[in-house]
C-alpha cells in the first residue's frame, strides 16, 4: 500500500491511504491492556503452534490424487456459489472484528481474500504509547524503520501476528460458518478452505504487502519463500497445492459452476503482485527522493527515516548497485516516442495493447532503436522484457493461458493492488509528488496496468476486478472508446467492452476509521489536494431513475467509509457487484451488468442509501 501523505513532506512518502500516519485509534491498546495481551497470547501461542504448523510434516508425504481441471491450470470447485464475498486490511492490532458476524448473515458460498488478511509487520504494542519499546527502535533500512515498520521482513514475528488473527474469536466463528465441524473432522488448522470434503464453501485468496512481510514490498523481500508458506498454511491451502512451489508466486485459478444447472460459470484469477513484483520505476519516486530526503538542504529538514530506502532505491542499491529502481519504463517512454510504428519489433517493446508486448526480451534505446536481446547475453537478476513489472512474465504468460482456455461467462480477477484509480493525475513538483501512484498501485507500473487491462479485456467473459487496499470502498467502470478523460492514457480505444472494479477495504474501525465526507473535495475544496477525490472519471455510484441505459453516474468522492466488505451475486444472466456495511451487512451500492453483452444494466431496487 503507498500513498504520499498529503499534508506535510516530513511525514512518510510511501505509505497506505488510510495508512499515512498512524493514529492513536489504529494501534488503541492501553498499557494495562497490552499486559493482558501479552499474557494471554503467550500460552495461545505456544498452544496454536503445533497446531498452526501441523500441516508441515503431511506436505512430505505422497500428494493424493490428481486435481480435477476444466481448463489449463483451473481447480473446479463442485458446489454451486451464487454469492462470493470478499474483503482485505483486517487490523493493525488485535482487537475485535465483528464485521465477521455481518458476513455470515450475507450468507456467501464462497470467501476470497484480496490482501492484508493479517498485518505481520507491525508491532504487537502502540509505540505511540510505548515508544521506548525494542519493536518501535531500530536503524533505519530500505527494508525497516521506526517506529512502526521495524519488524518488517522478521519470519518470526510475523509467524506471531498470524497465529493472533487466526484464534480471533470472530474470525474462528466465520471458519466455522465456511468449514462446519473442521476442529474435529481435520488434522489441519486451519481447515483446507478448497476441499469441498471439509469445507460447504469454498475458502481461497491473494496476498499484499502486509500479509508477504513488509508495507509496499516487491520481489526482494529476503525470507519470501517462507512467507509464501505462512501465508498459504493460514488460508488453508492444501500442503500439496502447486502454490507452495519455491520458484513462483501463489497466482491461481478456480472455476466456479462447471456443474451447475442454475448458475453461470465463474472464473476466479487470483493474481501475485508481490513476488515477482520490480522495485518501483525510477521516475515514480527519484526525484522525490533527491529534493526532498537526499538533497544537502532538504526542505523543512528533510525525512530522516527515509535516507537509506532513498539511497537503496535511487543511489546505490540492487542487483548492480546503481540503484534498486526499475529504468525500464522509462527508457520505454524515452525511445518509443522516436521509434517507427513500422519496425516489426514496434508491438513487442512499445504498444501494451498488442498481444506481443512484453513476450520477449527487448531493449528500447533512447533513439528509438529497439533490439531483442540474445541469449548468449549476460543477463542481470532481473526480467528484462520491456517493462517494470508487477507480475513477472511467467505470470503473464500463465494468464493468458487461463484468459485463452476459459470459456467462463463471468472472470472475477483479484488483486491486492488497486489496478483503477486515478491515471489522469501525474506526479511532479508542482503538486509535490502527491498525483498519480501513491506507490504501491497499478498506476505506479504504468505499462505493466495497460498490459494487464488489455489483457483482460481479450477475456471471452465479463470481466470485474475485486481489490482492496485503501482502507474504504468503491466501485468504478472502465469504458471503452475514445470520449474519456483516461482514453489516451489507457488505450480503451481498443478494448472490446467494459472492465469494471469493486473496492473493498477496512473490516475494522482500525483500518476503516470515520471519515468526513468533505475529505474528498481536499481543503477549502481544493480537489487536487485529496488523493480520494477521482479525477479520471472512472468512480460511479448507482441511481433507480434516469434516461433508459444510464443508471451510473460518475461520482467523484463515491466512497464508501468505514468498515465495509464486497460481494459479487449472480442471478440468470445478471452479476451485480455490491459494497456491503460492515455494521448493517447492507447493500451500501452496487454495479449490475448482463452477462450476454457485459454492459452496465439496472440495479435492483431498493436504491441505496446515499
Amino acid at each position: 500500500m503507498g500513498r504520499l501523505d498529503r499534508h506535510s513532506s516530513e511525514e512518510l512518502p510511501v505509505v497506505a491511504p488510510g495508512h499515512a500516519r498512524l493514529h492513536p485509534e489504529h494501534l488503541r491498546l492501553s498499557m494495562p491492556t497490552c499486559g493482558a495481551v501479552f499474557l494471554g497470547c503467550a500460552a495461545l501461542f505456544l498452544a496454536g503452534f503445533a497446531l498452526f504448523f501441523a500441516g508441515e510434516n503431511a506436505r512430505r508425504g505422497p500428494p493424493p490424487g490428481p486435481v480435477t481441471n476444466t481448463l489449463r491450470g483451473t481447480q473446479r470447485w463442485p458446489r454451486t456459489v451464487k454469492r462470493v464475498a470478499f474483503g482485505s486490511c483486517t487490523a493493525y492490532d488485535l482487537r475485535p472484528q465483528p464485521i465477521w458476524d455481518q458476513i455470515m448473515r450475507a450468507e456467501p458460498d464462497a470467501w476470497v481474500w484480496v490482501g492484508d488478511f493479517s498485518y505481520l509487520d507491525m508491532p504487537f504494542v502502540n509505540c505511540l504509547v510505548l515508544p521506548d519499546h525494542p519493536e518501535c527502535n531500530c536503524e533505519p533500512t530500505w527494508l525497516s524503520r521506526p517506529p512502526f515498520m521495524c519488524r518488517a521482513g522478521d519470519l518470526g514475528h510475523a509467524r506471531r501476528r498470524m497465529q493472533a488473527q487466526l484464534y480471533n474469536r470472530d474470525y474462528q466463528r466465520f471458519l466455522e460458518f465456511m468449514c462446519p465441524g473442521h476442529e474435529t473432522r481435520s488434522t489441519h488448522f486451519p481447515p483446507l478452505g478448497r476441499e469441498p470434503e471439509l469445507c460447504a464453501r469454498l475458502l481461497t485468496g491473494t496476498w499484499d504487502d502486509h500479509d508477504y512481510g513488509a508495507n509496499n514490498m516487491d520481489r526482494r523481500l529476503p525470507h519470501k519463500y517462507d512467507f509464501q508458506q505462512l501465508y498459504l498454511d493460514a488460508i488453508g491451502e492444501s500442503p500439496w497445492s502447486p502454490r507452495r512451489s519455491g520458484v513462483r508466486g501463489i497466482y491461481d485459478a478456480i472455476r466456479l459452476n462447471a456443474e451447475s444447472a442454475d448458475a453461470p460459470t465463474v472464473d476466479v484469477v487470483l493474481l501475485d503482485e508481490r513476488f515477482s513484483r520490480d522495485p518501483l520505476p525510477c521516475s515514480a519516486r527519484c526525484e522525490w527522493c533527491a529534493e526532498f530526503v537526499l538533497a544537502e538542504n532538504p526542505p523543512g529538514g528533510g525525512v530522516p527515516s527515509m535516507v537509506e530506502w532513498c539511497r537503496d532505491l535511487c543511489v546505490n542499491g540492487g542487483e548492480l548497485g546503481r540503484g534498486a529502481c526499475c529504468a525500464l519504463d522509462d527508457q520505454m517512454h524515452a525511445g518509443c516516442p522516436r521509434a517507427s510504428v513500422s519496425d516489426p519489433l514496434y508491438p513487442l517493446a512499445c504498444d501494451p495493447a498488442a498481444p506481443a508486448f512484453g513476450t520477449e526480451p527487448v531493449e528500447v534505446f533512447a533513439n528509438g532503436t529497439i533490439r531483442i536481446r540474445t541469449d548468449d547475453e549476460e543477463f542481470d537478476a532481473r526480467d528484462q522484457f520491456g517493462l517494470c513489472e508487477m507480475l513477472g512474465s511467467e505470470q503473464r504468460r500463465w494468464l493468458r493461458r487461463v484468459l485463452d482456455g476459459s470459456d467462463a461467462e463471468l472472470v472475477l480477477v483479484a488483486s491486492g493492488s488497486v489496478l483503477l484509480s486515478d491515471p489522469v493525475r501525474t506526479n511532479g513538483r508542482e503538486n509535490r509528488y502527491q498525483g498519480q501512484c501513491g506507490g504501491d498501485d497499478w498506476d505506479c507500473y504504468a505499462v505493466a496496468r495497460n498490459q494487464l487491462l488489455h489483457e483482460l479485456s481479450r477475456a471471452k467473459g465479463c470481466v470485474a476486478v475485486l481489490t482492496g487496499d485503501y482502507h474504504m470502498g468503491d466501485l468504478k467502470i472502465l469504458r471503452p472508446g475514445r470520449d474519456t478523460k483516461y482514453a489516451e492514457l489507457l488505450g480503451t480505444a481498443d478494448l472490446r467492452r467494459p472492465i469494471y472494479q469493486v473496492m473493498s477495504s477496512g473490516m475494522t474501525t482500525s483500518t476503516a476509521g470515520e471519515h468526513d465526507p468533505s475529505e474528498c473535495y481536499g481543503p477549502d475544496g481544493e480537489r487536487e489536494a485529496s488523493w480520494m477525490y477521482n479525477s479520471a472519471g472512472l468512480r460511479v455510484r448507482s441511481r433507480s431513475v434516469g434516461v433508459e441505459g444510464e443508471w451510473y453516474k460518475e461520482e467523484p468522492c463515491g466512497i464508501k467509509y468505514g468498515m465495509n466488505f464486497g460481494t459479487v451475486e449472480v442471478e440468470g444472466r445478471r452479476a451485480c457487484l455490491q459494497i456491503r456495511d460492515g455494521d448493517t451487512g447492507a447493500v451500501w451500492d452496487q454495479v449490475c451488468l448482463s452477462l450476454d453483452t457485459c454492459e452496465p444494466v439496472r440495479p435492483p431496487e431498493p436504491p441505496p442509501a446515499p
